[in-house]
């Protein structure tokens, strides 16, 4: 969920400038990218390199101010949980072909609304799911009344709640 907690994250960003009297504008862009230090032993930075990076940077200079700007992979990795606008193509230095982009409207999907229009898919659908064939035989044990326990554990953003749903 790293796309989400990015766009949440930008988007606070927007607003606490806005509380303070300030303009700010983000772009958040999905994708690989480098991260460490770079220099010398007399002098080092931290960086964060990559297409995905300039991507982002691109995306924060085209949008309006208080607004946040994503790329086509962040909208479809949130789409199920936020409301965006599409805002179609666009030319960004750097890239040879447009690049679609969306506007968070700052909302949030809920729940209900998600379920209802079918966003939300079951990690037991997922044929490549790691768990899925040690999950099932926990249950089908359970089925035949042997009685037992089923511990689902992960990390955030790993799936629990909505297996659990």
């Amino acid at each position: 969920d790293d796309p989400l907690r990015a766009v949440l994250a930008a988007a606070r960003f927007c607003d606490t400038l806005a509380e303070e009297g300030l303009e700010g504008q983000s772009g958040v862009a999905t994708g690989t990218l480098w991260c460490g230090t770079v220099g010398s032993s007399i002098r080092r930075e931290y960086t964060v390199l990559g297409d995905t990076v300039n991507l982002s940077a691109r995306l924060m200079a085209k949008t309006e101010r208080n607004t946040v700007l994503v790329d086509a992979e962040t909208f479809r990795s949130c789409r199920s949980t936020l409301a965006f606008d599409p805002l179609g193509a666009i030319s960004v230095k750097g890239k040879k072909d447009q690049v679609d982009v969306y506007r968070f409207t700052g909302q949030l999907i809920p729940r209900r609304d998600r379920e209802r229009k079918g966003l939300q898919a079951s990690l037991l659908s997922w044929e490549e799911w790691p768990a899925k064939e040690e999950l099932l035989a926990s249950l089908d044990l359970q089925l035949q009344n042997r009685g037992g326990l089923v511990l689902v554990h992960g990390g955030p953003g790993s799936g629990k709640t909505e297996l659990a749903a």
